[in-house]
């Protein structure tokens, strides 16, 4: 299954899965391939290393069609606080597709407990509004905020 794909006229770069149930693996293969020069390059990953996969499919774009790296931002981080320790983590850990749904999970860690999930804000795709949804521990409904109009200015 072909997961990422760019192909130009000099360059083509393929991101694709292999699942062998018979064997029982999955793996993720990254190739470059230089159409002038008629050479191409295949790196095999396993399952679990799907960000070394996703990382190497970044380095190779870099280099195969001159684009400027992009600097590394940090996709998560840790408040303490005295209830316990807030995880802030982008939703996507390889970068932000605009398509998707790009936001932060907010994630509160006590010493002893499983992480709780009690917010997320993100971009919504579909409307183009920003959403966040709040999660109050020990209730079922999640609180919905859609909010309005955040590209106009607002009035004194």
């Amino acid at each position: 299954m072909i997961l990422k794909v760019r192909d130009e006229q000099d360059f083509n770069l393929t991101m694709k899965q292999n699942i062998d149930c018979e064997k029982g693996f999955i793996e993720l293969l990254v190739t470059a391939w230089d159409k002038k020069a008629h050479t191409t390059e295949t790196r095999v990953f396993s399952a679990e290393k799907f960000r070394d996969a996703l990382d190497y499919y970044r380095q190779k774009e870099v280099e195969m069609f001159n684009e400027a790296e992009a600097p590394q931002q940090k996709r998560e981080f840790h408040v303490k606080t005295p209830l316990g320790e807030l995880r802030i983590q982008a939703k996507h850990g390889g970068g932000d597709i605009l398509a998707d749904y790009p936001g932060v999970y907010v994630d509160l860690i006590r010493e002893g407990c499983d992480p709780e999930m009690i917010a997320c804000v993100e971009y919504d795709s579909h409307d183009g509004r920003m959403l966040t949804t709040v999660y109050d521990i020990g209730h079922d409904e999640p609180t919905v905020i859609h909010h309005y109009d955040l590209d106009e200015e607002e009035e004194a």
